[in-house]
């Protein structure tokens, strides 16, 4: 039996938990589950739950520091520091996982330098970064940053990319880091996420969608990369030039672009075809409650609420920018629609709405294909030969 090692994972974690701390979290969950201790390392007034905290799992949050001449909290530090001091009172750590190359990133190399200096022995944790798709699309070609996360994509003894996309974006950007790093995709746990009917004509009821109509889901933090305005566009095609008014769009989550996106769908007189049901802790009643899963993203590392949708035995629609096309078997479990075409995304919806035998087929595979490539059974096996040093193989499809 392989020993169980003492892990340190830096993420945003409660309440700041979007797709990268709910995967972080996820991870988490099945390594403790195996045994392993994890000590999770976040911003002030993160928490874990319960059960997390039942697993065995660790939150060490940072103070803010409050020092008047900072212009800033200084997170790189005091995040290096509490990773020293998770050394220092629970023992010898054997990996820092950074999710996002910077900050978490940076304040793991510190760390690790830290402690090599205080065993004295030359050893130190191995260091493994997780680029989960801002770090590279969005920062990595800022003047400013792109030396430092050239230096931490160069330094970490592992890299690893939530899609291939990804990944060739970062060795397009960063030429000297080509070769070095891994794609591991995301995962989903289909015990949690699975197809139940039960209660879904009262959840439609609640909701105001009719039993017939045919339902699409979306649900993100509703920030501009997430193009949700596209699905308005397409949905005034489907209205005024298709007169498919069977067709209605249940939108889930909270962010900035939301209320934008009310206003604009109550100027186009398109409300009775949304329903917006904000934020909620669990989503699996409302995927449940629908037909088709949707993901408008201009730009889209993986595409995490597809393959939850997925999991529910749901067919699915996305853009073809990023990993998404990873996720998507075109015309087996869903379509893929140009990116920032409204009346290609209408055409796909229309597709999959004609054949309800035709949805539930789809649907099937949808569900074959999470548990064929992204279950925790798949992925975790990966991360530990990652956090080993072990350079084995493993066939990304």
């Amino acid at each position: 039996m392989e020993d169980k090692l003492n892990i340190a994972m830096v993420s945003y974690q409660r309440p700041h938990l979007g797709g990268s701390g709910i995967m972080t979290n996820e991870l988490a969950k099945a390594l403790a589950k195996e045994g392993h201790s994890i000590h999770m390392v976040s911003y002030p007034g993160t928490y874990l739950t319960e059960s997390e905290e039942g697993l065995g799992m660790t939150m060490h949050p940072v103070e803010d520091i409050n020092y008047p001449c900072f212009k800033a909290e200084p997170y790189s530090e005091t995040l290096a520091g509490q990773l020293t001091n998770i050394e220092k009172d629970h023992g010898r750590l054997d990996v820092i996982h950074a999710n996002y190359a910077i900050t978490h990133g940076l304040a793991a190399l510190v760390a690790k330098e830290i402690i090599r200096r205080k065993r004295g022995d030359g050893s130190a944790p191995r260091t493994v970064i997780t680029c989960h798709g801002s770090d590279i699309h969005t920062n990595g070609s800022s003047e400013l940053l792109y030396p430092t996360i050239e230096y931490l994509l160069l330094e970490a003894d592992d890299v690893t990319y939530v899609s291939k996309a990804l990944r060739n974006e970062a060795e397009k950007l960063y030429p000297k880091i080509n070769g070095n790093g891994k794609v591991i995709y995301n995962f989903i746990d289909t015990e949690r996420f699975n197809k139940d009917f039960e209660g879904r004509d009262e959840k439609r009821y609640r909701l105001g969608l009719g039993i017939d109509d045919i339902v699409v889901y979306h649900a993100s933090n509703f920030r501009p990369v997430k193009n949700t305005g596209l699905i308005v566009d397409a949905a005034e095609l489907l209205y005024t030039d298709r007169n498919l008014g069977n067709i209605k769009f249940l939108m889930v989550g909270e962010g900035p672009e939301l209320s934008r996106l009310k206003a604009e769908i109550d100027k186009r007189g398109l409300r009775a075809y949304f329903k917006i049901a904000g934020r909620t802790t669990d989503v699996v009643p409302y995927i449940n409650a629908c037909d088709v899963g949707l993901l408008s993203s201009k730009r889209e590392s993986f595409g995490l609420a597809l393959l939850e949708t997925m999991a529910c035995e749901l067919p699915v629609i996305g853009s073809n920018t990023g990993g998404i096309p990873e996720v998507i078997e075109e015309g087996k479990n869903g379509y893929i629609f140009e990116s920032e075409n409204a009346r290609d995304l209408a055409d796909k919806i229309i597709l999959m709405t004609k054949d309800s035998e035709r949805r539930k087929e789809m649907g099937k595979r949808s569900l074959e294909i999470a548990k064929e490539r992204f279950t925790p059974q798949w992925i975790l096996p990966q991360y530990l030969d990652v956090y080993r040093g072990i350079n084995k193989p493993h066939k990304v499809t």
